[in-house]
Parts: C-alpha cells; structure tokens; sequence
C-alpha cells in the first residue's frame, strides 16, 4: 500500500510480528457448539442455590441445637427452613453433578475431530528428530 493509498481509503498498514509454533490445530465448530460454549453450563445456578440452601439449613440447624425456643411458632419456623434448606441444597447439588459436564462433554466432541483425522499420534511430518537422522 503506498503512502497514497492510505491517505485516499483511511487505511494503514498493520505491523504483525508472528512467532512460529511447529503445529496448529484448526478446530470446526457449529453455530450450536459455539452458543452453547458462550451460554456455559445453565447447571451452575443449581450449584448456587444448592449451596447457598445448605447454607441457610445449616445454620438454622445449629441454631435449633443450640438454643432453646419457647415459642412454637418460632421452632416451626426453623423447623421448616432447616428441613427445606438442606433437603432443597442437597437436591440441587445433586442436579448440577449429574449435569456438570455438558460444556465439557461440547469440547471433547470437537476435539476429537482432529484425533479422527490424524493419521497416527506420534508421527509428524517433517519433525526436527526426522532431520538429525
């Protein structure tokens, strides 16, 4: 591009400087491979709330064994936040493990579209042992 040029389109030249790597690997990726990796795992909110239920249980349970209450509305109420809190908690965490690896499982399935397409692991063309020898 000369001088002109990028006076008359606004454009300049762009400075790549580029360090050699022995290999790329150029992965495929569908439109719905691609929105799932950038939405993540929806399941992470169970993981959230599963804890922050425990959480809640937990420590209306130490309260409940710790301190005496004369009111049964106040125990009744404790009573049923501990039992939602750690009931809730825990079937949300067992949610989230049993969904957790939906990203994951997105990534292995690209990634073993090169393992299926390499002739042999171990084998490169051209490598630096191939030329010593």
């Amino acid at each position: 591009m000369t001088p002109q040029d990028e006076e008359s389109t606004g454009l300049k030249e762009v400075r790549i400087v580029r360090g050699r790597v022995d290999s790329l690997s150029i992965y495929e990726v569908t439109e719905t491979e691609l929105d799932a990796l950038e939405r993540g795992s929806p399941y992470s909110i169970y993981l959230n709330f599963g804890i922050f239920l425990v959480t809640l249980g937990m420590s209306f349970l130490t309260s409940l064994l710790t301190v005496d209450i004369e009111s049964l509305t106040t125990l009744v109420v404790f009573l049923v936040l501990t039992v939602i809190g750690n009931i809730g908690g825990a079937l949300l965490i067992i949610l989230w493990y049993g969904a957790r690896k939906e990203v994951g499982g997105i990534t292995k399935r690209i990634r073993a579209r090169i393992a299926e397409t390499e002739p042999s692991a171990g084998v490169h063309a051209g490598s630096v042992d191939d030329a010593e020898s």
